[in-house]
């Protein structure tokens, strides 16, 4: 009866053990696939104007603030070894989210030298902003940092209908953050 009952623990210990071992070995391919892949190919998105750096689909900004935002985006640019900041607005993202379209912009514009660059979506027909990253930029601008960047610079003008002033206000502070968090050297 003991011989049963310690057959019995050892079958359950060497199941809980098989439980535990396929979790730590599935928890470290979820980790690799838990980012969203989208296939960008197939969503059409607007095609930057020669200005690149501004792309006012919607027709909201001024230009005065297009002048501001341009001159501060060539800047990076120039400074910072090819860290690009787009500014986008669009007025519909024709039935996909967010997320896809500016996910598809970002690849479909190619910012950023080798993926350090930040795209700037703003789509007033849904009103919807989106702060999209490039792979090695995440490493400096994570999703939490892009939303408290939306929240503390571009939120409270949005909300107002202010988009022009939230766009030009997100832009210099996205680009102050650049500035101050990327080294010089990894550029």
């Amino acid at each position: 009866m003991k011989q049963s009952i310690k057959r019995k623990v050892v079958f359950l210990v060497a199941m809980l053990m098989l439980l535990v071992i396929s979790m730590v070995i599935t928890g470290c391919e979820e980790e690799d696939s838990n980012k969203v892949i989208y296939d960008t190919s197939k969503i059409k998105v607007e095609q930057p104007t020669s200005d690149f750096y501004v792309n006012d689909f919607a027709g909201i900004i001024s230009d005065e603030n297009k002048t501001k935002m341009q001159d501060r985006a060539v800047e990076l640019d120039k400074d910072y070894n090819g860290i690009q900041v787009v500014v986008t607005t669009v007025k519909s993202l024709n039935n996909y989210t967010v997320d896809e379209y500016a996910h598809a912009m970002y690849n479909q514009y190619g910012i950023g030298k080798d993926d350090m660059g930040a795209l700037i979506l703003l789509s007033t027909g849904e009103r919807q902003i989106r702060l999209e990253t490039g792979g090695k930029m995440d490493a400096y601008i994570p999703g939490s940092v892009s939303g408290r960047l939306i929240d503390e610079n571009a939120l409270s003008y949005l909300k107002e209908d202010k988009f022009d002033e939230g766009l030009e206000n997100l832009q210099k502070a996205l680009i102050e953050y650049i500035k101050e968090k990327v080294p010089n050297e990894q550029t």
